[in-house]
């Protein structure tokens, strides 16, 4: 039996080292998951610990926070297995450091151009050229913060968008990132390609949930719109859904190279655990982010509205078969076991 000892913002640090109670970001079921395990538990006391495990909100976790995580690793991580060590913190947190990395060592992800707190406060004319210019190349772009979720500040221009309305943008983004660069030194205002699936009706976004060489489980969302959210599928994406994740499941048993690719994209960030995002386009396999700390609508209440979760428990013996995938992940302590058992044998 392993022991695995959790570090967070309220974890493994300050008075939390006599008060260790709270584990950051539990997920529903997680703990029953981890208590069905026989491989592996959960210790109050880092001295006892076999694995050391980082699970800080990326959004919420600044400078400060990662200071303190690394003087408690010096200490204590020696001869531990460290999973999502906090040096390599930056690597998924920055998208432009992510994107940068997985191009440079062979795997898709968006272009971009990134201009930090100085190049906006300093020369705006000048950023707001580099996205004109950014823009005539690619037709149709995000503008955005790079270490924050899409839906707190992203903006999609066209070329129809004239340089008022960049400029508009730029001076939300950069209220923003004054006020987010202050406890977090890494931020920054990125233009991101916009990924057009051109002559698909529906866009389709996997996440494959990694255990450093294992996929250990995948799902697919489907939508007609350019932005979404799992929550956002109704009855009419249900078909699509279905077929998009029986195709997967077929393209991964065919196709090893599929696997190699998405667990490499973790490799290359110095990762260990996540959620990995990423568009199929063309055949070829594109990476959005990684997400290590994951608690969203999926991981919570399940796919889509309530009638679309009704329908997939009701349909859950004829479904299976086909998107096997779909039902692993809804049996929340048991995907939760399988992690934690993977875990333990790293």
């Amino acid at each position: 039996m392993k022991n695995i000892y959790f570090i967070g913002r309220y974890t493994g640090q300050g008075l939390y080292k006599i008060f260790n109670y709270y584990k950051e970001n539990y997920r529903p079921y997680e703990i029953e998951g981890i208590q069905q395990s026989s491989n592996i538990q959960v210790t109050n006391n880092i001295k006892n610990a076999d694995i050391i495990m980082f699970r800080n909100k990326p959004e919420k976790t600044n400078d400060t926070h990662l200071k303190k995580f690394n003087a408690v690793l010096d200490i204590y991580g020696k001869n531990k297995v460290i999973i999502n060590n906090s040096n390599a913190f930056y690597n998924f947190d920055s998208k432009e450091r992510s994107y940068k990395l997985w191009r440079d060592n062979g795997l898709n992800a968006p272009d971009f151009i990134a201009f930090d707190y100085n190049d906006i406060k300093t020369n705006k004319n000048q950023v707001v050229e580099s996205i004109n210019q950014f823009l005539k190349k690619k037709d149709k772009i995000f503008l955005r913060t790079n270490n924050e979720t899409g839906s707190k500040g992203m903006f999609l221009i066209t070329c129809d968008h004239s340089s008022n309305y960049i400029k508009k943008c730029l001076k939300k983004l950069d209220n923003r990132l004054s006020k987010i660069s202050k406890n977090r030194s890494d931020s920054k205002i990125l233009a991101v390609e916009f990924l057009d699936i051109k002559g698909e009706n529906y866009t389709n976004l996997y996440r494959a949930h990694v255990v450093r060489d294992q996929i250990i489980c995948f799902y697919v969302i489907s939508s007609t719109k350019n932005q979404f959210h799992c929550k956002d599928m109704t009855m009419k994406n249900l078909d699509e859904f279905i077929k998009a994740n029986s195709d997967f499941n077929k393209s991964l048993k065919i196709d090893k190279k599929i696997s190699m690719e998405i667990t490499k994209s973790l490799k290359v960030l110095n990762m260990d655990l996540g959620a990995i995002e990423f568009f199929i386009i063309n055949n070829k396999i594109i990476f959005l982010e990684l997400n290590p700390i994951w608690n969203g609508h999926a991981s919570r209440e399940g796919f889509g509205s309530k009638k679309f979760q009704e329908y997939l428990i009701k349909n859950k013996l004829i479904l299976k078969e086909s998107i096997p995938n779909v039902y692993q992940w809804l049996d929340y302590p048991n995907f939760y076991r399988n992690m934690y058992d993977h875990i333990a044998t790293l």
